[in-house]
């Protein structure tokens, strides 16, 4: 985890790494944290060298919650269940996606 965070480029700076490390605690949920409670970084250090590779929350966040919904088979509430947040939240965050 550590040489993860280290490793990432961070583009929102130190409030960004607040925050994740924030959720990391919480997704932890009292266990040892680990590269799984860091939502869409577990993959980063392997595809960080391509054009694609998303630059900023906004496009990790999209992709990851495109990734659980599709992992829950459409289901959201499942959904919100497995990303930590409220069904109104996954709603406001939906219609930021497009």
């Amino acid at each position: 985890v550590i040489e993860l965070l280290m490793n990432y480029s961070w583009p929102g700076n130190v409030r960004e790494l607040r925050n994740m490390l924030e959720r990391a605690i919480l997704l932890a949920n009292g266990k040892k944290i680990s590269i799984e409670h860091f939502p869409g970084m577990e993959t980063w250090n392997r595809t960080n060298t391509s054009s694609d590779t998303p630059r900023n929350l906004e496009e990790i966040e999209k992709m990851h919650i495109v990734k659980v919904l599709q992992e829950c088979n459409g289901d959201k509430n499942k959904a919100c269940k497995a990303l930590g947040m409220s069904l109104s939240s996954l709603y406001r965050r939906l219609g930021k996606i497009g």
